[in-house]
C-alpha cells in the first residue's frame, strides 16, 4: 500500500467519525434505490383501496338484498285492515254515534216539539254537517210552523219627555273679566268686541 492510499483511507475514517448518525443513515439511504420501495409502497395502497371499494360495493347489495327480503316477508296492509284497523274503524264508528246522540239530546231538550216529528228531522239533517245541526233544528221548525218567529225590532226608541234645563249664557260675570282683563288682555279685547262680557254697574 501506498503512502498516499493510506492518507486516504484515514482521512475517510476521520471524516465518517466525525458525521453524525443520522447522516451516516442519510448517505446509506441516498447509496440505496428508493424508487422500488416507494412503488412497492404504491401498490399496495392501491390493493387495498380496491379491496375496501370492493367491500364496501359488496356490503351495499346485502344490504339492498336484505331490504327486498324484509319487504317480501312483511305482512301485507290486508292483514292490518283485517286485524287492527277494523277494531278501530269501529271504536271510531262508536264514538261519532255517541257524538251524535249528544248533539240530539241537547237539541230535543232546547226544541222539545222537535220530539213529535223525529223521523221527518232524521231526513231534514242530513243535509246539514253535524256542528249545524242546532241551526237546522231552528229551520226545520220555522219551516214548520212550529217555531214562533222573533219579535219584530221597533227600531229607534223615541227620545225621553224629560225636563230641560236652560243653557247657561256665554256672558261672563264681573270678576272673571276683571281677571280675564289683568291675564290675557288681547284675549279680553276679543271678547268685550263679541259682546260676551257681561259689565254690571
Amino acid at each position: 500500500m501506498d503512502k498516499e492510499t493510506v492518507e486516504q483511507t484515514t482521512e475517510k475514517v476521520e471524516e465518517e467519525s466525525q458525521e453524525s448518525p443520522e447522516e451516516v443513515v442519510e448517505s446509506v439511504e441516498e447509496e440505496t434505490e428508493v424508487d422500488p420501495l416507494v412503488k412497492e409502497l404504491e401498490d399496495k395502497n392501491r390493493q387495498l383501496f380496491e379491496r375496501a371499494k370492493k367491500a364496501e360495493t359488496e356490503l351495499k347489495e346485502k344490504k339492498a338484498q336484505q331490504d327486498i327480503n324484509n319487504e317480501e316477508h312483511a305482512p301485507s296492509s290486508d292483514t292490518y285492515i283485517d286485524g287492527d284497523t277494523s277494531q278501530i274503524a269501529d271504536v271510531r264508528r262508536e264514538i261519532q254515534s255517541l257524538k251524535e246522540e249528544r248533539q240530539l239530546e241537547s237539541i230535543y231538550s232546547e226544541y222539545p216539539d222537535l220530539k213529535d216529528k223525529m223521523q221527518e228531522f232524521d231526513e231534514f239533517k242530513q243535509d246539514y254537517p253535524m256542528d249545524k245541526w242546532k241551526s237546522a233544528a231552528k229551520l226545520f221548525l220555522l219551516e214548520n210552523g212550529l217555531l214562533e218567529s222573533a219579535p219584530k225590532r221597533k227600531g229607534l226608541e223615541p227620545a225621553g219627555r224629560g225636563t230641560r234645563t236652560k243653557p247657561t249664557s256665554n256672558k261672563m260675570t264681573a270678576d272673571d273679566a276683571k281677571r280675564l282683563r289683568e291675564e290675557n288682555y288681547p284675549k279680553y279685547r276679543e271678547m268685550l268686541k263679541a259682546g260676551k262680557i257681561k259689565v254690571e254697574a
